[in-house]
């Protein structure tokens, strides 16, 4: 439910501010998984691929993203928690 709120409220901006060109998203198929391996240059490139996607992505992250302390660590946990992302120990 979150992520498809994100999705209406920050498509339409990010489409408007950054105009992404997307390829590829044919090879997407309708049904079952798949992945997306994104040599990605920054932070942003996530959020970019998640919301240009036909379809729910979980994202794998670490550990520690959901483990910081303070107030912004719990916030940054709740979202991260919320969007789905699958956390790695990278011990």
């Amino acid at each position: 439910m979150f992520r498809m709120l994100l999705r209406r409220i920050l498509l339409v901006p990010l489409k408007l501010a950054f105009r992404p060109r997307v390829e590829g998203v044919h090879h997407i198929p309708k049904s079952g998984p798949f992945i997306i391996a994104a040599n990605h240059l920054s932070f942003f490139d996530s959020i970019f691929i998640a919301l240009l996607t036909p379809r729910p992505l979980y994202f794998i992250g670490k550990q520690g993203w959901l483990d910081a302390p303070g107030v912004k660590g719990r916030l940054q946990s709740l979202f991260f928690r919320s969007v789905g992302m699958i956390s790695v120990d990278k011990t």
